[in-house]
């Protein structure tokens, strides 16, 4: 009993300590300490922007599935669409919106929520809307009369074979 305790009250305290990235995590990231994070102890002579961008669209869709957890669909679809602003360079933009479109399909499926689809620009990304409206679908309850039929079906099958003998 009190090893079960113990793990209860073990969980508990991870669960109560988890930090989740929000967006104020995510405002606050400075160009500077991103480079300073992927150096590793090197000095950073060259480093192209888009070691910032990804780690800025990195941030972003972290902190919307943070909030898709928290059960907040507005704030995951707003950190979603700050992916687009994550650069600073037109050659990104394509980039970016394919980056926006996999954040709201991760979004919907974990909040198994279809209308948050709709964000998705149908005319550029049709196959992707559609997709993402079929993984946040959630699937079709099975009837529980179906369940007892079958266990009685099962039932019925076994006292025929049990007669036989």
């Amino acid at each position: 009993m009190k090893k079960i305790l113990f793990l209860a009250l073990s969980l508990i305290l991870l669960f109560g300590c988890m930090k989740l990235k929000t967006a104020e995590d995510c405002n606050n990231l400075k160009d500077e300490d991103i480079l300073e994070q992927t150096a590793w102890g090197e000095n950073v002579v060259s480093t192209d922007s888009s070691v910032i961008t990804k780690a800025k669209v990195t941030c972003w869709h972290t902190a919307a599935l943070g909030y898709a957890a928290k059960r907040d669909p507005d704030s995951a679809a707003d950190s979603c669409e700050e992916i687009k602003q994550a650069s600073i360079h037109p050659s990104d933009s394509d980039t970016l919106n394919r980056e926006y479109v996999m954040c709201i399909d991760a979004v919907a499926n974990r909040m198994r929520e279809p209308s948050l689809c709709e964000k998705i620009d149908e005319a550029e990304f049709e196959f992707e809307k559609k997709r993402c409206i079929e993984h946040a679908t959630p699937p079709q309850s099975v009837c529980s009369g179906t369940a007892f039929a079958l266990l009685a079906l099962a039932s019925s099958l076994f006292l025929i074979k049990s007669r036989k003998k």
